[in-house]
C-alpha cells in the first residue's frame, strides 16, 4: 500500500487554509497595485508642481499609497508566513506518520538520519518554496509585467533600451541559476547523510568512546558536512553574481534612458513629467527582477527537496489485512509454522521452519548464533515479510488477520528492550488495551522486580527516561517485560529476555513467565539455557530450520546438537551426563 499522491504544490496548501488566504491574497494585490500606483502619483505631483497648481491632494494620494501598500504588504506576509508554516507542519506530519506505518525494512533501507533530514532540512526547504512560489514570484511577475507595460505607454523607445539591456544581463544570470539549483541540490543530498551518519554514531557512542573512536568517526562525519558546506558555498557563490548583474543592468539601463531621453524630450515626445514616472519605474524594476532571478533558482531547490519528500511517503505501508478479525479455530494451536523461509536481503535466513506453539505453556528457540532464531519472531510479528511457507495464528493465516489486531493478540519483547523516549508510565502503557491505573502499575513492576526501583525515582512513575535519569540494562530489560504483561496479548514473544540479568533477576523473570505459560503461549529465543530448559517444548534452529524438538531431558539424550549447546554453557560433558 502506499500513500495518497504528494500535494501537488503551494496551491494546495492555499486550499488547505482558505479563510486566511481569502484575505492574504487581496491584501497582496493591493500592495502590489499600490506600489505599482506611486510612479502615476509622483507624476501627477509634478504636473500640479509644474501647472503652479496645490500638490496637497497628491501628496495625500502618495501617502495613502505609500502606507497602505506597506500595511497591506506586512499584513499578508504574516498571514501566508503563518499558512507557510502550518503547511510544512501537514507535510512533517504526514511523512512521521506514514514513516512509523511502513514497511521496516524499508525504513532502515533509507536510513534514520536521512529520513530526520526530510522532516528538518527538506521541510525548511519546502517552506521557502511556499514562500517563493506563493507570494514572491507571482507578486514580482505581475509589478515586473505592469510596470513593463506602464513604461511602454509612457516611451516605447526608452522601454527597448531597458528591455535590451536587462536581456543582455538577464543571459548571464541564468548561468548562475543553474549553478544556484545545482548548489542547493547537492547540499541537500549532503546534510541527508550527515544526518545519517550522525544519528547512527550517536546511537553507538558507548561503542565508539569504548574504541577510542570519536575523532575518527567525528572526521568521517565532518568530511560529509564539508561536501554539505562546498555546496552551499557554490550555492552562495552564483547567487551572490546575480544582484550584482541585475545591478549592472540598471546601471546601463539608466545611463541610456538618460541618453535617450535627452533627444526624446528635446523632439517634444516625453515630457518632463513622464520621464520622473519612467524613472521611478525603471528604479522599481530591479527589486521584482532580482526576486525572479533567485526565486526560480529556490523554487527549483525547493522542488528537489518537495521530490525527497515524496520518496520518503511512498515507501510502501504494511498491508493493513482484512476489516474483520477471524475466529479461533476450534483445537488449532497457537502459532504453527509451514516451511518458512526468508530473511533480510537476498539469502535467506530461514530455510523451511516448521514449528507448532501449543496455546498453553513455553515453547523456546535455541540454537547458535545466525540460526534465525530472531527472524522466526519478526516474521510471527509480522515486522519481516516470508518470503515463502505460512504462519497460522489460532488456525488462521496472519495475512487473513487485521494487522492491528493480530499485533493486539501477540505481545513482543525485542532483544534490544526497546524503550521509547518518554516517562516509566507511557512506557509502560504503550501496548495496553485501555487506561491502567496506578495500582495495576505498581502490580507489574512488583512481578518484575522494578516496583522499588521505580518508586525511588524523581518522579516515580512520570518520570522521564533518557538523560539524566535512565535505567540500567537489566532494568531496562524487566520494564520492557512488564510493557508485555500489561497487555491483553495470548501470545507473548520473548527475544533474549535474559540477556543482561543475574540470577536472582533471571529466576525472578522465569516465575514470571511461568505465570505467563499458565494462561497464555510464550515463544521464547535464548541462548542461556538455564532459561528454558524448565520449557515445555525446545526447538533446536541450525542453518535456517528446525533439526530437532523435545524437552530438555529428551533433547540431552536424542540430540547431539543441543548436547553440544549445554556442554558449550555448562562447561563439560560431565554436566550432560549429571542432568540426565
Amino acid at each position: 500500500m502506499r500513500s495518497a499522491p504528494f500535494p501537488a504544490g503551494p496551491l494546495s496548501a492555499l486550499a488547505r487554509h482558505r479563510g486566511q488566504t481569502a484575505v492574504a491574497v487581496p491584501l497582496i494585490l493591493l500592495s502590489v497595485v499600490a506600489s505599482l500606483c506611486v510612479p502615476l502619483a509622483v507624476r501627477r505631483l509634478v504636473v500640479d508642481i509644474g501647472g503652479h497648481r496645490s500638490p496637497l491632494v497628491s501628496v495625500l494620494v502618495l501617502a495613502v499609497l505609500a502606507l497602505g501598500g506597506a500595511l497591506a504588504g506586512a499584513w499578508s506576509s504574516f498571514l501566508l508566513g503563518r499558512v507557510g508554516e502550518w503547511t510544512v507542519l501537514d507535510v512533517r506530519a504526514r511523512v512521521v506518520r506514514h514513516v512509523l506505518r511502513a514497511r521496516l525494512l524499508d525504513v532502515r533501507r533509507a536510513g534514520t538520519g536521512d529520513l530526520v533530514a526530510r522532516i528538518t532540512s527538506d521541510c525548511a526547504q519546502l517552506r521557502s518554496m511556499f514562500d517563493v512560489g506563493v507570494t514572491a514570484l507571482p507578486a514580482s511577475a505581475l509589478v515586473a509585467g505592469v510596470s513593463l507595460v506602464v513604461m511602454g505607454v509612457l516611451d516605447w523607445v526608452l522601454l527597448l533600451i531597458v528591455v535590451a539591456t536587462f536581456a543582455v544581463a538577464g543571459t548571464a544570470i541564468a548561468v548562475f541559476v543553474s549553478g544556484m539549483r545545482r548548489g542547493i541540490s547537492a547540499q541537500q543530498r549532503a546534510l541527508g547523510e550527515v544526518a545519517q551518519r550522525f544519528t547512527a554514531a550517536v546511537s553507538s557512542l558507548a561503542v565508539i568512546k569504548a574504541n577510542r573512536a570519536e575523532e575518527r568517526t567525528a572526521s568521517g562525519i565532518v568530511e560529509r558536512a564539508g561536501a554539505a558546506a562546498e555546496a552551499a558555498v557554490s550555492a552562495d557563490r552564483a547567487q551572490a553574481f546575480i544582484t550584482p548583474l541585475m545591478t549592472v543592468g540598471q546601471q546601463i539601463a539608466v545611463i541610456g534612458v538618460l541618453s535617450g531621453s535627452g533627444v526624446r524630450m528635446a523632439s517634444g515626445a516625453l515630457s518632463p513629467a513622464d520621464f520622473v514616472a519612467f524613472m521611478m519605474y525603471l528604479f522599481q524594476l530591479i527589486a521584482p527582477l532580482t526576486v525572479l532571478a533567485t526565486g526560480i533558482a529556490r523554487l527549483q531547490a525547493g522542488m528537489a527537496a518537495r521530490g525527497r519528500i515524496r520518496t520518503a511517503l511512498e515507501l510502501p505501508s504494511e498491508a493493513p489485512g482484512p476489516d474483520r478479525e477471524p475466529a479461533p479455530v476450534p483445537g488449532a494451536p497457537a502459532l504453527r509454522l509451514r516451511g518458512l523461509t526468508g530473511g533480510y536481503d537476498a539469502e535467506p535466513v530461514l530455510r523451511g521452519v516448521d514449528l507448532t506453539v501449543a496455546r498453553r505453556g513455553v515453547t523456546a528457540l535455541v540454537g547458535p548464533s545466525g540460526a534465525g532464531k530472531s527472524t522466526v519472531l519478526n516474521m510471527v510479528e509480522r515486522l519481516l515479510p516470508a518470503a515463502g511457507g505460512t504462519v497460522a495464528l489460532h488456525g488462521t493465516q496472519l495475512a487473513d488477520w487485521p494487522l492491528d489486531a493480530l499485533r493486539r493478540r501477540i505481545a513482543y519483547v525485542d532483544q534490544s528492550f526497546t524503550l521509547l523516549e518518554g516517562t516509566v508510565r507511557e512506557n509502560l502503557v504503550l501496548g495496553a488495551p485501555g487506561p491502567v491505573d496506578d495500582t495495576a502499575l505498581r502490580r507489574v513492576l512488583e512481578s518484575v522486580g522494578l516496583a522499588a526501583t521505580v518508586a525511588g525515582l524523581p518522579d516515580g512513575l512520570d518520570t522521564p527516561l533518557g538523560g539524566g535519569t535512565d535505567l540500567s540494562g537489566g532494568q531496562r530489560q524487566r520494564l520492557a517485560l512488564a510493557r508485555a504483561l500489561l497487555s491483553d496479548a495470548d501470545v507473548v514473544l520473548l527475544d533474549e529476555p535474559t540477556s543482561q540479568l543475574d540470577g536472582v533477576n533471571e529466576r525472578l523473570l522465569r516465575d514470571v513467565v511461568d505465570r505467563l505459560a499458565g494462561e497464555r503461549a510464550v515463544l521464547v529465543v535464548a541462548h542461556r539455557l538455564s532459561t528454558v530448559r524448565h520449557a515445555d517444548r525446545i526447538a533446536l534452529l541450525r542453518d535456517g530450520r528446525v533439526v530437532d524438538t523435545g524437552s530438555h531431558e529428551e533433547l540431552l539424550r536424542t540430540s547431539a546438537g543441543y548436547r553440544a549447546l549445554v556442554e558449550g554453557q555448562s562447561g563439560g560433558a560431565e554436566v550432560v551426563r549429571e542432568t540426565v
